[in-house]
């Protein structure tokens, strides 16, 4: 499996995420809640994980040769800490903007808590773990 597929399932949990920002956006219309415009910009987390990783995206195909054995194995490590710098800094997005959302619904910890779990269960489970054993999980 190729380290892209990570990103994309880096992507499609950043999707998850907007969809629940567009979730709490219509509940917040339909039972008349105002939001200040200053929490809005902790709901505004992709743009710099999208830019991390379309840098990491070119860093990966770039068509750069290498001369010996361990400037190969140098170059793959490098790319996989960085898919996991990526990995990381997603995660982080994805959990100020569960934090700030539960917060701003008013719900219990337990909700933000089973949240954040559920989005590092599907990371480290359906997205690392099915890349290493290179089966779908």
């Amino acid at each position: 499996m190729k380290v892209t597929n990570l990103i994309f399932g880096i992507i499609l949990m950043s999707l998850v995420m907007a969809s629940f920002g567009l979730l709490i956006s219509d509940m917040s219309k339909t039972y008349d809640v105002d939001y200040d415009n200053s929490t809005m910009s902790l709901y505004n987390q992709l743009n710099n994980t999208e830019a991390q990783a379309e840098l990491l995206q070119t860093k990966i195909n770039s068509s750069s040769t290498t001369s010996g054995i361990l400037d190969i194995v140098g170059d793959f490590i490098g790319k996989a800490v960085d898919s996991l710098k990526l990995t990381y800094n997603s995660l982080g997005s994805a959990v100020i903007m569960t934090e700030t959302a539960t917060e701003d619904l008013g719900l219990p910890g337990m909700y933000r808590t089973a949240l954040v779990t559920i989005l590092v269960i599907f990371l480290i489970i359906g997205v690392i773990l099915s890349a290493m054993i290179k089966k779908d999980l």
